[in-house]
């Protein structure tokens, strides 16, 4: 039982630490395609 225990404690933490990650990934990605779409704009102006 104990160790049963002890197995789900891991597994929530890894299970957290994957969740974490692979949230922060997405938000980064979006948030790098967000400052590109603003740096390709900002030329169309500077170029006009």
């Amino acid at each position: 039982m104990t160790m049963l225990f002890v197995g789900m404690i891991i597994g929530g933490i890894i299970g957290l630490l994957i969740g974490g990650f692979s949230t922060a990934w997405y938000d980064a990605s979006k948030e790098i395609a967000r400052l590109n779409r603003e740096r390709r704009e900002e030329k169309n102006i500077i170029n006009r």
